[in-house]
């Protein structure tokens, strides 16, 4: 080749190295989407309400799976190009277009999806696009003529991808539900104020231990705790407290956290909660709220004022707490036992942390046996 015919090969090496960052980045939510990881909801991000959107899942298949498998392809290409000749060439550089503009168009549906429709905003998902943006730009910024550039195939790129993701993925089920919390306001907390009579209850609803859950009704990674709370409610013979914390000022949540109330005042609280929780999308309609009030056993009629009036009450007093414990995501989950100062758990630690309790009774328990077995003994002039 002439000289002029010369064109540098730096698009197609920012093409694989943004085609492996993509990896990376499919990788997590990739991990997301099969349950491997949880994301706590926050007021400015909320992937997992994003991500279990049916528009995120065509078919009941994670679009995360199909961003890995076109970033890979892309990658892929990248590699055939520069090895190509120049009556393949042009049909790779093609190729690598349309596949990164209808990538970059699929990334760019579902952020507006989620911003406009949802409501919501997934980091990882934006940065998914961004990156797809980028590859689409260089790959269409290609020289139509050929350039031999030998770029090697890049296993260290691909193990590079690998550990990342493998370390992301260890962050995020050591710091899963790590939620910020003051621990010294915690602590000057009572069980009263946590676990208020007219809260929402479910569980051992007498018992002595409670588990208290601050959770935001459009909050994904709440409505998938909201089960296995439950659970670990009954199998441990605990009261599941049920706190609101809506993460959006106004709106659809606040709304919806009222039609909570409503069923509280009602006595279906955790009942409405449950079955809202098993649809998806959640509802965000008056008639869907009224549908699910009638279905959980309360009456279908509308909230009057003064059911409002209290639904908002109680709502004030639970912003307040959460406000004074400074609780900024959700679930955000507290155990309180008699006895001991509350304290924060993560939800993967729950169960483990109750059987310690029952562990510890159990042990107290015996011991007393022994003890009275002793003094029985003694009474009886039996030498111990």
């Amino acid at each position: 080749m002439t000289g002029s015919n010369l064109t540098s090969p730096d698009q197609n090496r920012a093409t694989m190295v943004l085609a492996f960052c993509g990896v990376y980045v499919g990788g997590v939510l990739g991990l997301f989407s099969s349950g491997q990881i949880e994301l706590p909801c926050g007021s400015k991000f909320d992937c997992a309400r994003v991500l279990d959107s049916p528009v995120a899942r065509p078919g009941g298949i994670p679009l995360s799976y199909f961003g890995i498998a076109c970033y890979v392809v892309l990658a892929f290409i990248a590699l055939a190009r520069s090895l190509s000749g120049p009556a393949a060439y042009p049909r790779l550089r093609g190729a690598g277009i349309a596949l990164s503009l209808g990538g970059a168009a699929a990334s760019i549906s579902l952020t507006l999806y989620s911003i406009f429709v949802l409501h919501g905003l997934c980091a990882w998902c934006l940065s998914n696009a961004v990156i797809m943006c980028f590859v689409a730009t260089t790959t269409w910024m290609l020289p139509r003529t050929f350039a031999r550039d030998r770029l090697s195939v890049p296993l260290f790129a691909l193990l590079t991808v690998g550990v990342a993701t493998g370390l992301t993925y260890s962050v995020h089920r050591w710091k899963a539900a790590e939620t910020p919390i003051n621990l010294a306001a915690l602590a000057q907390t009572t069980a009263q104020e946590l676990c208020p009579e007219d809260a929402i209850r479910a569980g051992n609803r007498s018992g002595s231990t409670a588990i208290v859950a601050f959770i935001d009704f459009y909050c994904s990674a709440c409505r998938r705790s909201l089960p296995r709370l439950e659970k670990i409610a009954a199998d441990h013979q605990a009261a599941l407290i049920i706190r609101e914390k809506p993460l959006a000022d106004g709106g659809p949540a606040v709304e919806a956290a009222e039609w909570v109330e409503v069923a509280n005042g009602r006595g279906v609280g955790f009942k409405f909660l449950s079955a809202s929780a098993s649809i998806s999308p959640a509802p965000d309609s008056r008639s869907e709220f009224e549908k699910i009030l009638s279905d959980a056993g309360g009456t279908r009629k509308p909230p009057n004022d003064a059911e409002l009036g209290a639904a908002r009450k109680r709502l004030k007093r639970d912003a307040q707490l959460c406000a004074r414990l400074k609780i900024q995501r959700t679930p955000t989950v507290l155990l309180v036992r008699p006895g001991v100062a509350p304290i924060r758990v993560k939800l993967a630690n729950l169960e483990a942390e109750l059987s310690r309790d029952k562990l510890a009774s159990f042990r107290g328990h015996l011991e007393g046996l022994h003890v009275l077995s002793i003094l029985h003994r003694k009474r009886n002039g039996v030498r111990v």
